[in-house]
């Protein structure tokens, strides 16, 4: 497939095709949903061979002159050179396809983020699907040989396509992910991070620390922070990642989290003015949609007051 890709590059790359070669590219590209994705990498490689140049520590790699100004050249020499040329460009990409993690040049993580009160799903290259909540951001790299992922921010909910021959990876912070076909969320909140498993089996671990990894299974969560230990705790599957329909569940959380979440999907801000009200333990759920009722339902049930501010904002404060 990638050797096809490669050549279908070097074929069309620079110039209109015709109509035949055009008829005989989008039927190749029809024939799998992988073909795509191949293309677009082999076609990246290409364009960053002449990059490359650019670069002090891959300049020695191509030599005097460069693979690209060979192969322009070759455009406008006899056939059989620009033949000769193209089979060197198409073991080249190939080459470069299978050793994508030895050149760190050609890593460019894709990037993807939401808004407030957006929720976006994202498919990638090897079909697995990431669900990102509001206010949240993701960068991710699928290869061939890796499939990795980082969470800046927010929560983020991944279904990742089986696949025992290359491990997926989710980072945040210090906390890594290793998993090879599941279904679970991880979210980073006051410092913390939490992994949630809703369907098979994650190892998670420390970057820092030499732990082995904790497995979770479905229904089993953990957070980790502050040094503390990796404890697991079950949790009812249904409830990980409610938000991504709308809902968010909480069960014995801090307010400081709630009102963080609650900013996220709402336009008004919320404030808490009092540091003794951050650390109060809340066990609701609510419609993302349904903030302003949220307000209401903490004033009823905690020693706060909720005062409306002229802009629209929101400051909770200790009762006197």
């Amino acid at each position: 497939m990638y050797e096809e890709a490669a050549a279908w590059v070097t074929q069309l790359e620079g110039r209109a095709p015709a109509a035949d070669e055009r008829a005989r590219f989008d039927d190749w590209i029809g024939r799998s949903p992988t073909h795509a994705s191949a293309y677009e990498e082999a076609l990246r490689t290409w364009r960053d061979l002449a990059a490359m140049r650019e670069s002090e520590q891959y300049r020695s790699l191509l030599g005097q002159p460069t693979l690209r100004e060979r192969i322009v050249s070759g455009l406008r020499a006899p056939r059989w050179f620009a033949v000769a040329v193209g089979t060197a460009a198409v073991a080249a990409i190939v080459w470069l396809g299978i050793s994508l993690d030895a050149l760190p040049f050609l890593h460019r993580p894709t990037q993807v983020a939401t808004q407030v009160a957006e929720v976006r799903e994202t498919t990638l290259p090897d079909g697995t699907r990431v669900v990102l909540g509001a206010q949240s951001q993701l960068s991710f790299e699928v290869t061939q040989r890796v499939r990795r992922a980082a969470v800046v921010g927010g929560d983020a909910y991944f279904a990742v396509t089986h696949d025992a021959a290359r491990p997926f990876t989710v980072t945040i912070d210090d906390v890594q992910v290793r998993v090879v076909g599941t279904q679970f969320e991880i979210r980073r909140r006051s410092g913390e991070v939490s992994v949630a498993v809703a369907e098979g089996t994650v190892d998670v671990s420390s970057t820092t620390a030499t732990a082995a990894p904790v497995r979770l299974h479905r229904g089993e969560a953990l957070t980790a922070g502050d040094n503390a230990p990796l404890a697991v705790r079950a949790i009812e599957p249904t409830d990980i990642a409610a938000w991504r329909s709308g809902r968010l569940v909480y069960d014995n959380a801090e307010l400081r989290d709630v009102v963080a979440d609650a900013n996220r999907y709402a336009r008004s801000r919320i404030v808490i003015a009092d540091a003794q009200l951050e650390s109060l333990r809340v066990t609701t759920s609510f419609r993302t949609s349904q903030v302003e009722g949220m307000i209401e339902t903490l004033q009823a049930a905690l020693p706060l007051v909720a005062e409306r501010q002229a802009g629209g904002d929101v400051v909770l404060r200790a009762r006197p």
